[in-house]
């Protein structure tokens, strides 16, 4: 049987949800005057997608079997806090902009679209120390949710989400980055 102490001093490796960073590399021909170190500061929240898969059920004699079948990624979603002078969502206006131009309605090559963009989300521990890194590749903005104005929101910051697809991800040691 494990005394309560022993249960106590285990404690202390526990991972809190408000201590991660999360880094934004856009695709690499994408110019914008916001360097993207930058806007690891103002993203207020995210989300480790689910890991799931779809099933493959067979049929003998009556019986079913269940196997795994393909993996299904969920999307991945950020939530930005809001500057003053609107750089965080002109930043991803670009981007959305940079996939398809809402002034001539012409797509951008598809391999530039999302050549060598991803996004690494870092838990951090007690000390700051970061304990893994979660990297998605291929990232592409889907959705560059409102931005919700309120005259009883008086002691909240204006946020909108950022609702992103990619090809896969992985979590990353340190010398695999």
């Amino acid at each position: 049987m494990i005394s309560l102490s022993e249960f106590i001093s285990n404690l202390s490796n526990i991972v809190r949800p408000n201590r991660f960073k999360c880094v934004v590399i856009p695709p690499k021909n994408m110019t914008t005057e916001l360097e993207s170190d930058v806007l690891q500061f103002y993203i207020h929240g995210g989300v480790i997608p689910d890991r799931s898969f779809g099933e493959i059920e067979l049929k003998y004699l009556g019986m079913s079997l269940k196997l795994p079948g393909n993996e299904q990624l969920q999307d991945l979603t950020i939530t930005v806090l809001l500057d003053s002078e609107w750089e965080l969502r002109d930043y991803f206006e670009v981007w959305c902009d940079h996939i398809n131009s809402r002034s001539d309605n012409l797509k951008g090559k598809m391999k530039d679209l999302f050549s060598e963009a991803y996004i690494d989300i870092i838990p951090l521990g007690f000390e700051g120390e970061e304990l893994t890194t979660y990297r998605f590749f291929n990232i592409f903005p889907k959705l560059v949710s409102e931005i919700e104005l309120n005259m009883d929101s008086t002691d909240s910051a204006a946020t909108f989400q950022v609702t992103f697809g990619y090809s896969h991800w992985l979590q990353m040691e340190d010398d695999t980055l």
